[in-house]
C-alpha cells in the first residue's frame, strides 16, 4: 500500500497533462500512486496516458460529473492514508508531495494542508497560499495577485486549503465525509475545510509545497457556468456550516455582499446564471439544512474559535 495517494481530475486537460504528469514523475519521493480520473474527455486525454504514463491509475467516469464527484472517485479507489489534489494544469515543484507528507507527519494536530500555489505565467506572483473565509469578504484564495514575499514564506494556520495543491488525512475524511457533490465544482474545497474546522481538523499553509497553476484551464475564467456556481455555491456553504448565532450576527454583511456581488455580475451581463443559481439555491435549501443539522451536531469547536479563524482573514 502506498503511502500517498495524488487524486487528479481531469477533463478535457490533454494539453496539460504532461506538464502536470511529468512534474509527478520527478517528486523527490517514490511511494505514491497517482490516480488520474477522467470526467468523460472528448479529447485525447485518456489514450495519451495510456500510452506515455503507463503507471499512472486510471480511473474512467464515462461523463462530467464534476470535481467534486471525480475527486470522491479517486478517494474512493485510494487505500493511502495520506490523499493529495492536484489540478491538471498545475505543475509541481519537486519537493511539493515530500513537504505536504512532512508537515502532516509531524504536526499531528493538523487535518490537511495548504501548497503555496503560484502563476504559471507569472510564476513570482501568489494564486494561493491557503484559504480565508470571512463573513465581510467573499471566500478567496490569501495573497491572491499579490508578489510572492517574505511574508508567504512562513508555516501558519489557515482556514483552509485551495483543492488545487492540498494534502488531507484520509482520518479527516472518515470522520467529515467527503467533497460534497452538490457544490459540482467551485467552493468544495472551502465547505470541506468548514466542516474540518468545525470538527477541529486544523489546516497547516506549508510555504515550501510549491505548484505552478495555470488556473481556469478548464472552466475559463468566470464564464457564465463559473459565476453560477459561484453565486450559488456560496449560499449552500453558508447554510450549511455557518453556526446559527453567528448567521445572525453577520447577517447584514453578508446579505449586503452579496448583493453587491449579484449587481456587479449583473452588470457584467451574468444576469440568467446569477438568476438560475438564487432559484436553484433557494430550491435546495431543504436538502442544504439536513446536511447543516448533521454538521452542527459533530461540531466540536466553539463560536469563538470560528471568529478568531475570521479576524485571521488575509488578502
Amino acid at each position: 500500500m502506498c503511502r500517498i495517494s495524488v487524486i487528479v481530475p481531469n477533463w478535457n486537460g490533454v494539453r496539460f497533462l504532461p506538464m502536470c504528469l511529468d512534474s509527478l514523475e520527478r517528486q523527490s519521493i517514490s511511494d505514491f500512486e497517482v490516480v488520474l480520473v477522467d470526467n468523460g474527455s472528448t479529447d485525447e486525454s485518456v489514450s495519451f496516458v495510456r500510452d506515455h504514463y503507463p503507471k499512472v491509475k486510471l480511473l474512467l467516469l464515462g461523463e462530467n460529473r464534476g470535481f467534486a464527484f471525480a475527486v470522491n472517485a479517486g478517494i474512493k479507489t485510494s487505500t493511502s492514508k495520506f490523499i493529495a489534489l492536484l489540478n491538471n494544469d498545475a505543475k509541481a515543484h519537486p519537493y511539493w508531495l515530500a513537504n505536504l507528507y512532512r508537515a502532516l507527519k509531524e504536526h499531528s494536530d493538523i487535518g490537511f494542508c495548504a501548497s503555496k500555489i503560484l502563476f504559471f505565467n507569472q510564476p513570482n506572483v501568489i494564486n494561493a497560499a491557503g484559504d480565508a473565509f470571512s463573513p465581510w469578504h467573499s471566500p478567496r484564495n490569501i495573497g491572491l495577485g499579490r508578489i510572492d514575499s517574505v511574508q508567504y514564506e512562513n508555516f501558519r494556520q489557515v482556514f483552509g486549503a485551495c483543492a488545487a495543491a492540498s494534502m488531507y488525512r484520509r482520518a479527516m475524511f472518515d470522520d467529515v465525509g467527503l467533497f460534497d457533490e452538490d457544490f459540482w465544482a467551485y467552493y468544495e474545497d472551502m465547505d470541506i475545510s468548514f466542516r474540518g474546522q468545525l470538527c477541529g481538523y486544523k489546516c497547516l499553509y506549508v510555504p515550501d509545497a510549491v505548484v505552478f497553476h495555470v488556473g481556469s484551464g478548464t472552466a475559463g475564467y468566470l464564464s457564465p457556468r463559473v459565476v453560477y456556481f459561484l453565486r450559488r455555491n456560496f449560499i449552500y456553504l453558508i447554510v450549511k456550516n455557518m453556526p446559527l448565532k453567528l448567521i445572525l450576527k453577520y447577517l447584514f454583511p453578508i446579505v449586503g455582499l452579496q448583493m453587491g456581488l449579484d449587481i456587479m455580475f449583473l452588470l457584467r451581463g451574468h444576469f440568467t446564471p446569477v438568476l438560475k443559481a438564487r432559484l436553484d439555491a433557494i430550491k435546495n435549501l431543504i436538502r442544504m439544512w439536513r446536511k447543516r443539522k448533521q454538521i452542527q451536531h459533530e461540531r466540536r469547536v466553539t463560536d469563538a474559535y470560528l471568529q478568531s479563524l475570521f479576524k485571521s482573514y488575509e488578502r
